[in-house]
């Protein structure tokens, strides 16, 4: 009895699990409990527990929480990775444009549809290029679609050729996609017709984008909790946002 009491001093004044786990020192002292579990490399569950306390203890933008997630984009675990792109996306900033776009390229379906989703959330011309590779060659049309959505915040010529040309997709949701973003792009309501679109491109000349519409894209809003059910008079913001730009970029496209 004497030994199992010695034992139970000595475990209680050692350190704890969390302490003891890889990386435990990046994070500070007052972490919150769960948010310690973005270090676990042990259970991708916890994981992604932690993830969401981060996320809702609004810790996304505060350091070393940010970086962490930004690193769990590469963990081996798609639903940590798809979890951590969600995160970012909570709180937009174009700093995540670097890490998130070669996710575009994930083997999971997923992970790369979450990509599109946070890279409509923010103006960076560097992701242009790789969203158009997307919309013409990713086999998923979910996948296809997120990236027409989000191509639509762009006011560039070659932009609007591969939309109209993505009205042609075998997916209507991919066409219906490129529909969307050429209307918010020209401020026209042609239909789904290539032809229509090109003989109207043509006819406009310069002013292709003059009659533009402000892009906005519809914020996150993570599913409800025991707290949001007790409550339903207190409304989420779900007012459609424009996003966030680069302020290296020369802004075209998002409506002044």
């Amino acid at each position: 009895m004497l030994l199992l009491a010695v034992v139970a001093v000595i475990s209680a004044c050692g350190p704890s699990r969390t302490e003891q786990l890889p990386g435990a020192e990046r994070l500070p002292g007052d972490a919150p409990k769960k948010a310690r579990w973005l270090v676990n490399p042990y259970d991708a569950d916890l994981r992604r527990a932690a993830i969401s306390e981060v996320t809702d203890e609004g810790l996304v933008r505060v350091e070393p929480y940010t970086t962490l997630l930004h690193e769990l984009l590469g963990d081996e675990d798609p639903t940590v990775r798809s979890a951590a792109v969600r995160a970012l996306m909570s709180e937009p900033d174009v700093a995540d444009v670097d890490v998130l776009i070669p996710l575009l390229w994930d083997e999971v379906e997923y992970v790369r549809w979450e990509c599109t989703a946070a890279l409509a959330r923010v103006h960076a011309l560097r992701a242009v290029p790789p969203l158009t590779r997307v919309v013409r060659s990713d086999f998923s049309e979910e996948v296809r679609a997120g990236a027409a959505r989000a191509l639509g915040q762009y006011r560039e010529p070659w932009v609007v050729d591969i939309l109209v040309g993505a009205l042609d997709d075998s997916s209507f949701m991919v066409s219906r996609a490129a529909e969307r973003s050429l209307e918010t792009l020209t401020g026209q309501s042609l239909g789904s017709d290539p032809a229509a679109w090109a003989a109207w491109i043509k006819a406009s000349g310069d002013s292709l984008f003059a009659e533009a519409r402000t892009y906005r894209y519809q914020p996150y809003v993570r599913p409800p909790k025991m707290m949001d059910r007790l409550t339903p008079w207190q409304d989420r913001d779900l007012t459609p946002r424009r996003p966030v730009s680069d302020p290296d970029d020369e802004i075209r496209a998002s409506g002044g």
